[in-house]
């Protein structure tokens, strides 16, 4: 794609996390995929500075929700 002197771009960084080239299912959710090179809290020195804050969060929320529940049983919607 060539883009014309002057014009204006944009990258959307999510987008990165549905790449078929890298992710063999981007759309489902595995909290266990290793490796995981999504770019969701950016990287390096524009890296979110409260990615440790959420990952703590997620980590803490998913322990408790494990403790409290039997099985979790999932619906597929179509």
């Amino acid at each position: 794609m060539k883009v014309a002197p002057g014009a204006s771009t944009g990258l959307v960084f999510p987008l990165g996390n549905s790449d078929k080239n890298i992710f063999s299912s981007p759309d489902e959710v595995k909290l266990d995929r290793r490796p995981n090179p999504h770019v969701a809290f950016g990287f390096g020195p524009h890296l979110c500075l409260g990615a440790a804050h959420v990952r703590l969060v997620v980590r803490t929320l998913m322990d408790t929700l494990c403790d409290k529940v039997a099985r979790i049983q999932i619906f597929e919607h179509t």
